[in-house]
Formats: structure tokens, sequence, C-alpha cells
């Protein structure tokens, strides 16, 4: 069957972060997890202050992760991870470069829409299909030859505009293509 997806945009925009919402067998092993987490250290302990509670939680990982044997597997999760190592890959990819790929339009506006964000696209690509590429900290849309996301963002008014893309839009609307600053 698999993990499927659900995503969408966390926070304002300018945190930026994705949720990825789990479905199937994924969820049901979130929600044990998160029972686990909550069973085993917030129901028996008592926090004076937040530097108390992240000593806690230090300690608490070091104990389930390499003195408590995992109630699954009966293995102590430390030597779980050094038996299975051999057998681990790096990744091919890097986070910071691994990028969601979800389909798009180039509005008559010259921008694109995606989970309530307009970002502005050069005005040769209105009304083109494009894709948005959705990295972790930046974003990158891509319609035919025409590219925009790798430059810096201005956020105004719930729109993301690529520095110069306001003056470029201005001069192709009113036919004037030379006045693009």
């Amino acid at each position: 069957m698999g993990i499927r997806f659900r995503i969408r945009h966390a926070g304002d925009g300018r945190r930026g972060g994705v949720v990825l919402a789990l479905s199937g067998p994924a969820k049901r092993q979130c929600r044990e997890l998160v029972g686990f987490v909550k069973s085993s250290f917030f129901k028996v302990r008592r926090f004076h202050d937040e530097e108390d509670l992240r000593q806690q939680l230090r300690d608490w990982h070091r104990e389930v992760n390499q003195e408590r044997p995992c109630r699954a597997t009966g293995i102590i999760p430390a030597l779980r991870l050094a038996e299975e190592a051999p057998r681990l890959r790096t990744l091919k990819v890097q986070p910071e470069q691994l990028a969601l790929r979800i389909p798009v339009y180039v509005g008559p506006t010259g921008t694109v829409l995606h989970e309530g964000h307009a970002y502005s696209m050069p005005p040769e690509a209105i009304s083109m299909p494009a894709t948005l590429y959705l990295y972790g900290q930046r974003v990158r849309i891509v319609a035919g030859r025409y590219e925009a996301g790798t430059s810096p963002k201005v956020f105004c008014a719930g729109e993301f505009f690529v520095a110069g893309a306001r003056a470029a839009m201005v001069a192709a609307v009113s036919g004037n293509a030379a006045s693009a600053i």
C-alpha cells in the first residue's frame, strides 16, 4: 500500500516549513509513537523549569536509546543501529537539495498561487503550466524556459515578488518592454 502524504505549508510563509500529514499504517505508527512519548516521559515526570525539562529529556533519550530494550524487537536500539550500520548507505541527495515537485499554473497576472501564497513569474510565462520546487528554505518555479525563485524575494501583502519582477510586469502589461527596470 505504501505511505501517502498530504502536503501543506506551515506558518505564514516567512518561516517556511512543510507539514506532511500521514495516512494509513504510518498514521497509526505515528500515533503510537506519540502515545509512547506521552506515557513514558511526560506523564511520569514533573518539571521545575525549562532547563529541568531539557535535562530530563536528555536522560530519557539516553535511557530509551542505549539502555532499555525496545518492546517490539526486544533489542536495545543502539545495539540494533550498530548491527544494521554496515547495510546503511549515505544519501545521494542532501536534505537541503531535496525538493517536492508540485505542478502549478502561471495565472493571467503572472503569478503562481500555491497554498495561499502568490509567487511572481516573468510576464512571458503568463498562462503556462509550471513546476514549483518546494525546498525547505526556498521555492523555485520553472515554466518552460522561464524560471523564478532563485533570486531573493520580497514579502508584501501576501505575495512573493522576485526583485525587478513588478517593473517587468507593469512594462509587459502596458506594452512597453523597453521601460522595464
